[in-house]
């Protein structure tokens, strides 16, 4: 099978293209989940997430399903780009209000070898900007630290390194006992000026 091709510029078919592959992918991890399941009994009812980043040049393609999230850093604010796919944020989205949704948070509605027939990977994509970030965490993470809070630690200048630190710090020390994984991407992104000297 061809490999996208690695222009600074994509265009539509090629986009097209990697998000299919995506998605291909994911089905793949799910059916290969759901296959190891029925030879080991102890694992019924497991399943888990997936949030993934591909960057071309100034292109970031996704690929989400679960509770693990994806983050835009840009100009001192953070974006959510991936939608969790929980009871609690289809409660959410029908109405109901945010407190009283929680109690549903981790009750996943789609994830990879969870259930039967297939996983809906939600695929998308966008262009970056010079000085952006990219947060890939998962919710070990987002349950005990605040969008704002992690906004205030993806500070400009500090090392990726050490802010991912700090954000796992700043979870554990909230008493986190679940996963807490987190992953920083920084982009500079050079302007047409900058790629064509006159």
């Amino acid at each position: 099978e061809r490999e996208t091709a690695w222009p600074m510029n994509m265009n539509e078919r090629e986009a097209l293209e990697l998000s299919e592959k995506f998605d291909a992918y994911a089905q793949r991890i799910h059916v290969a989940l759901l296959d190891y399941r029925r030879i080991e009994p102890g694992t019924a009812g497991m399943g888990t997430t997936l949030t993934a980043v591909y960057t071309v040049g100034a292109a970031a393609f996704f690929a989400h399903i679960g509770d693990s999230r994806a983050y835009l850093y840009r100009g001192g604010a953070i974006h959510q780009v991936t939608q969790d796919h929980t009871v609690a944020r289809e409660l959410i989205d029908s109405g109901m209000a945010k407190s009283d949704a929680v109690k549903f948070g981790h009750l996943l509605t789609n994830s990879l070898g969870g259930k039967g027939g297939t996983a809906a990977t939600d695929v998308h994509h966008f262009r970056l900007e010079d000085g952006d970030s990219l947060l890939l965490c998962t919710d070990g993470l987002t349950d005990l630290v605040t969008d704002e809070e992690i906004a205030l630690t993806l500070r400009p200048g500090g090392e990726a390194q050490d802010l991912c630190e700090a954000l796992v710090g700043l979870a554990l020390d909230r008493g986190g006992k679940d996963n807490v994984t987190v992953v920083l991407a920084r982009y500079e992104i050079p302007t047409m000026e900058d790629s064509h000297p006159a």
